[in-house]
C-alpha cells in the first residue's frame, strides 16, 4: 500500500492504492471491492479505458491528470441519488483549496474554470453482497495545454494549468479532494442534506438558465429553475417543471457547454 502525503482524514483515503496503469480506477474498485474496507483510494498514472458519463470510454497518459476512484460500502439509499452532487461539491472545495482558484459546477458534476470543463466524476452503485456498494470516479485535468486539449478536440476543457499557470502532481490534489470528501461526508450524516444543498445550489451555474436537455438524439429546450432533495434537476419544460436525473440526459447551455 502507497501514502498521501498531507491526508489529514481519519479514515478516508487511508487505505490507499497507487498503480501504475489500469484499465479503469472504478472497474478496480468494483472488481476487488470484496477485499478492500471502506473508503479506500485508488489512484492511476494511467488508464486505457477511463469511462465517462454514457458509457463513453478515454484513455489518459501519465502525468496529464488525476484518475482516482473511492469505495463506499453500505451506503444508504437515499444518499446514492444525491452522491454526484456531494462529490461535486466535495471536489469543488478540495481543488479550490489547493490552488486558491474558485471553481463551478455544471449540474450534475461537471467542475468549470471560467465555462471550460476542468474536472468529471462518474458514480456507480451496484448491491453486493447484501450490501450498496458505490464507486465515486473522479476524473481532473492537471497538466494539458491548450493545445493539447484542442488537438483531442476538447474545446470545452481546460486544466489546473491552465487555470492557475501551476504545476500540481496528482497526489497533491488526491489529498486535498480526499479531505475535502470526507468533510463533506461527515456534514451529510450529522446535518443532514439541506444545508449542503444551498452550498450547491450557490455554485451551480446550471440554475437559472435557459438548457437543452439532452436524451439520445432529442433535444429539448427549458429552463434550469432550482434542485431538488433527490438531486434531480428542475427544469420548466413547456410551462411545466419535471424532474430531470443524473445518469438519464445531457444538460448543455443554449450557447455553448455550461
Amino acid at each position: 500500500m502507497d501514502t498521501l502525503p498531507g491526508l489529514a482524514t481519519k479514515e478516508l483515503g487511508r487505505t490507499f492504492i497507487h498503480l501504475d496503469q489500469v484499465d479503469s480506477t472504478n472497474d478496480y474498485l468494483k472488481e476487488n471491492a470484496h477485499r478492500l474496507p471502506n473508503l479506500a483510494v485508488v489512484i492511476a498514472d494511467r488508464q486505457t479505458s477511463g469511462k465517462g458519463r454514457s458509457g463513453r470510454n478515454w484513455s489518459s497518459q501519465p502525468g496529464d491528470g488525476l484518475y482516482m476512484s473511492l469505495l463506499l460500502k453500505d451506503t444508504p439509499d437515499g444518499d446514492l441519488s444525491r452522491m454526484p452532487l456531494l462529490a461535486a461539491l466535495a471536489v469543488r472545495s478540495g481543488l479550490e483549496n489547493l490552488c486558491g482558484q474558485p471553481f463551478a459546477i455544471k449540474w450534475s458534476n461537471d467542475l468549470l474554470h471560467e465555462g471550460k470543463k476542468l474536472c468529471g466524476i462518474l458514480c456507480e452503485n451496484r448491491p453486493e453482497r447484501g450490501q450498496n456498494t458505490a464507486v465515486i470516479g473522479i476524473g481532473v485535468n492537471l497538466r494539458q495545454s491548450r493545445q493539447t486539449l484542442d488537438d483531442l478536440g476538447l474545446v470545452y476543457a481546460t486544466s489546473l494549468l491552465l487555470a492557475t499557470n501551476k504545476l500540481f502532481s496528482p497526489k497533491e490534489a488526491a489529498c486535498a479532494i480526499c479531505n475535502a470528501l470526507e468533510s463533506v461526508f461527515l456534514r451529510n450524516s450529522q446535518a443532514g442534506l439541506p444545508g449542503l444543498l444551498d452550498e450547491y445550489r450557490n455554485h451551480c451555474v446550471t440554475l437559472g438558465k435557459q438548457v437543452k436537455v439532452i436524451r439520445g438524439s432529442e433535444q429539448v429546450p427549458g429552463k434550469a429553475v432550482d434542485i431538488a432533495a433527490d438531486g434531480s434537476l428542475l427544469c420548466e419544460i413547456d410551462g411545466k417543471v419535471v424532474p430531470i436525473l443524473a445518469g438519464e440526459v445531457s444538460i448543455r447551455g443554449m450557447d455553448g457547454y455550461a
